[in-house]
């Protein structure tokens, strides 16, 4: 089915959460290379055939999710180096065809200012894009409504009770098809969490904490603040 020869390079496998193709993931720790086998493909007696979804390119990364006939992807390519999200149809996915996603979300990697949105990763589900990343040196989920194919309706960070000094990220998610997704979470004062997080309300509710004998989180704070240096560049104290 596939094999990789060159001993830079370890390979995964992996199926997309909508069950529709299987992931063969072969990356260095620079470079990556994807290839696709769809699982709708029935060719009578056929074995199955791996489909490179973009040729690997030095110095390029990449990884891909699917739903509704495009791969979502997010790459470093073109000089992204706080990476961004693309997509490109199933029929033709290699790197001509990418474009940014809704051509503004998330779309320019380049910009390494302090500060500046830097994406980790990105889940498909039925009706939405989870994106994982950071902005202001802190790990964001935004969340991200899509009607069919790649067409985004609107999209949103979560919020996380008002706090941004936090640590937070999807957590396992079994279903595509689902209105919510779990999440972890942990603060200063917050043991690690995971929150049930219903996208089109917009609300967040604990499933499970890491139980601390004899601590109330309500009895401490936490808050970032910043002051400007000598040199007026800001600096978080």
């Amino acid at each position: 089915m596939y094999e990789e020869t060159n001993p830079l390079f370890w390979v995964s496998v992996s199926k997309t959460l909508d069950g529709k193709f299987i992931l063969i993931s072969t990356d260095s720790s620079e470079t990556s290379e994807v290839h696709t086998i769809d699982l709708s493909d029935s060719s009578a007696g056929a074995a199955p055939k791996a489909k490179v979804v973009a040729e690997r390119n030095p110095g390029v990364l990449y990884g891909v999710d699917h739903r509704d006939g495009y791969f979502f992807i997010t790459t470093n390519a073109g000089g992204n180096t706080n990476f961004r999200v693309v997509t490109a149809p199933v029929g033709s996915p290699g790197a001509d065809s990418w474009a940014p996603l809704n051509d503004g979300i998330f779309a320019d990697g380049s910009d390494t200012s302090p500060g500046a949105v830097m994406i980790d990763g990105v889940t498909c589900f039925k009706d939405f894009v989870a994106v994982e990343g950071r902005a202001n040196g802190f790990t964001k989920v935004w969340m991200v409504e899509m009607g069919a194919g790649a067409r985004v309706k609107s999209y949103h960070p979560v919020d996380f009770f008002g706090n941004e000094a936090i640590s937070a990220g999807l957590s396992a998610n079994a279903e595509f098809d689902t209105p919510s997704v779990r999440v972890g979470y942990s603060s200063l004062v917050d043991p690690p969490s995971t929150l049930e997080y219903a996208v089109n309300d917009r609300e967040l509710s604990l499933v499970k904490r890491k139980d601390i004998p004899n601590y109330d989180p309500a009895s401490y704070g936490t808050a970032r603040v910043i002051a400007k240096a000598h040199d007026v560049r800001q600096q978080i104290v």
